[in-house]
């Protein structure tokens, strides 16, 4: 009688929300004929809300489905609905977001959801956020990694399982506090992943007791040639010899030419970025493998190579004063069959072959996703809980390790998985970016895997140069003499 007077209130918000009669009769009908069907079992539905096209996660989700059947006994029925979102992270994503969050809900699933995948845009999981909490509903993704640590703390039923601006934040601060650099810009393009990562690294700085709001220098808003960033590394180079690149690696290699033009790849400079940002068509990675969150950590330059460019040799000089920050993922046969797995049911049932030999960790992680959820299930059923209890789930999700694919799983007391990251540095007789340093976040330890090569062997750039950043000060002052020498040589290190 329970699953009947479900079935009404059904029908009445059916009715409240404006469905048409026919409709709300199908969808009545439909309920009828499932509660038949599931009148013994329980049912656990997965529901997906994703919106990143170029991220197929469909064959993740499927695998991991396939796992859970196996593994739970028979009279557990795991049912699968999805609904694809605009892509883009537009505010038509948003709009729609709810929306389709409620059809989940309400129409596509039987007596609900049990847990929702994705969405992936920080803005969507918003959009929702209210909906989760009202329903009890847990939501795992692999993605939404511009949440800042104030939204986190309200999300009580969001597990990520993908990376997070703030573990790279932390790590690019482990680097700056080893090389004792303090004086640092930030250089910031208009995309949401950048706008995001800038914003909160500048706040993190700020909660360090940093004064920072004068070199957060904002790219122009469109995607320009190389000359209309020269303004902006003049200012970057009038306060700081580090500068941090929050863009998309078409945009980063603009900005590395015209820092070559600029002389400012000849060993007095650093600049660190990221390849975990991706966006379709735009060159979203440093390298062809960290469109794909590489395994290997070493990166060829294919996606930099462009038949409208002959600056590539350029490109490659610049490059050795770019240091890039990349997720440490597993090298091991286990997630390589795994992955191989997902590509082969990717083309074979969703028409979605990959360019390159990886698959992207926003895909490989929901795998993962439903591994966690069936075992916080299992566990809660065993002590006699209540698996709708979204809650109470998430919260078993919570500081705890698992076995994932190919690797140990560590997910933090606030519901985020810990990532290892790579710095890399560029290999210039390989024309490839290598790993150098290793930084491992459960220890937050940082070790060298081979040593790095600086420009020009002039080693790292102090924080603050001999001759100040005009190199008219210290020394040169005392000293009498001009930056110049009647030759046009440079006297003093800028």
């Amino acid at each position: 009688m329970a699953g009947y007077g479900v079935l009404v209130t059904f029908l009445a918000l059916c009715i409240l929300t404006g469905m048409s009669a026919s409709l709300q009769c199908r969808n009545f009908c439909q309920k009828t004929d499932l509660f038949q069907q599931y009148a013994n079992a329980t049912v656990v539905t997965f529901c997906q809300l994703w919106e990143d096209e170029d991220a197929v996660i469909d064959p993740a989700i499927e695998l991991g489905m396939e796992m859970l059947r196996k593994e739970f006994p028979d009279r557990f029925q795991f049912e699968w609905v999805k609904i694809d979102l605009p892509g883009g992270c537009t505010d038509e994503t948003f709009l729609m977001t709810s929306p389709s969050a409620v059809e989940l809900q309400l129409q596509k699933s039987f007596l609900g959801c049990s847990v929702f995948m994705g969405p992936a845009c920080t803005g969507a999981i918003e959009q929702i956020r209210g909906l989760l909490s009202y329903w009890n509903v847990p939501v795992l993704t692999t993605e939404a990694g511009g949440i800042t640590a104030d939204q986190k703390a309200a999300s009580k039923l969001l597990t990520r399982l993908g990376f997070t601006q703030a573990a790279v934040q932390v790590f690019v601060a482990k680097i700056l506090e080893t090389f004792q650099w303090t004086n640092i810009v930030v250089v910031y393009d208009s995309d949401a992943s950048s706008v995001a990562f800038a914003k909160s690294f500048e706040q993190m700085l700020r909660d360090m007791g940093a004064d920072f709001g004068s070199r957060m220098l904002p790219l122009p808003s469109t995607y320009v040639m190389k000359a209309d960033y020269k303004s902006v590394l003049l200012r970057a180079r009038g306060t700081s010899r580090v500068i941090i690149i929050a863009a998309l690696s078409n945009v980063t290699r603009q900005i590395m030419l015209t820092a070559s033009d600029l002389n400012m790849t000849r060993g007095d400079y650093v600049y660190l970025t990221t390849g975990l940002f991706y966006v379709a068509g735009q060159s979203g990675s440093l390298s062809s493998n960290a469109t794909t969150d590489n395994t290997s950590a070493e990166g060829q330059l294919d996606s930099f190579h462009k038949d409208s460019y002959n600056d590539d040799d350029d490109a490659k000089r610049a490059y050795q004063s770019l240091f890039v920050v990349q997720l440490k993922m597993p090298d091991n046969p286990e997630y390589t069959v795994y992955m191989n797995r997902v590509k082969d049911l990717s083309a074979r049932k969703y028409h979605h072959s990959y360019s390159t030999d990886k698959v992207s960790h926003s895909v490989m992680g929901f795998f993962d996703a439903c591994r966690l959820y069936g075992i916080v299930l299992n566990e809660t059923i065993r002590d006699g809980g209540d698996p709708s209890d979204g809650l109470a789930l998430t919260r078993r999700m919570w500081g705890r390790v698992f076995h994932g694919v190919g690797t140990e799983i560590v997910i933090s007391t606030q519901g985020d998985r810990i990532f290892d990251f790579y710095l890399l540095n560029f290999d210039a007789a390989a024309s490839k970016f290598v790993p150098v340093l290793e930084y491992t976040a459960a220890t937050r330890r940082l070790s060298t895997i081979r040593p790095i090569v600086w420009a020009d062997n002039k080693g790292p750039p102090p924080n603050t140069p001999p001759c100040g950043y005009d190199g008219r000060s210290g020394p040169c002052q005392e000293r009498g003499f001009s930056i110049l020498s009647p030759r046009g040589k440079l006297k003093c290190r800028l």
